[in-house]
């Protein structure tokens, strides 16, 4: 097992990476990565400085805003709250960041509350009792 796999085992990095990682080293992985999620997360476990992780993860968010329709701000203020943050962590800084998230996650609420009126339990509950999957 190389280092790299011994590294991401002691992790529990998902089996997809791992299987993508191989026999590349940490360094070949890092620079290779197709996945800026398992970066963020991989540098998280290493514990990068949260502000970097922050900073980072707010420059990736950034490029989805174009998937943002017109109007919704929420997504972007989140974004600002968090880089605000990263770069000056006042009290006032804090709070807005809490708002933010407290929207987001009041959107994620909203979102998964959809797929459930969409998606009823009976069908997940069927394919557990099968033990069917896709």
């Amino acid at each position: 097992m190389t280092v790299l796999q011994r590294h991401l085992k002691s992790i529990k990095a998902c089996p997809e990476a791992r299987e993508w990682a191989g026999e590349r080293t940490p360094e070949q992985a890092w620079d290779e990565s197709p996945r800026a999620d398992w970066l963020l997360w991989w540098a998280a476990k290493c514990g990068v400085d949260r502000k970097l992780l922050v900073k980072a993860a707010c420059q990736c968010a950034r490029r989805a805003l174009r998937f943002v329709p017109d109007g919704e701000m929420r997504p972007l203020r989140a974004i600002e709250a968090a880089e605000n943050w990263a770069e000056n962590p006042t009290e006032q800084n804090v709070e807005a960041e809490a708002a933010a998230w407290a929207a987001e996650a009041a959107e994620h609420i909203e979102l998964c509350k959809l797929v459930r009126e969409i998606i009823p339990f009976e069908f997940i509950e069927k394919k557990i009792a099968t033990g069917v999957s896709a």
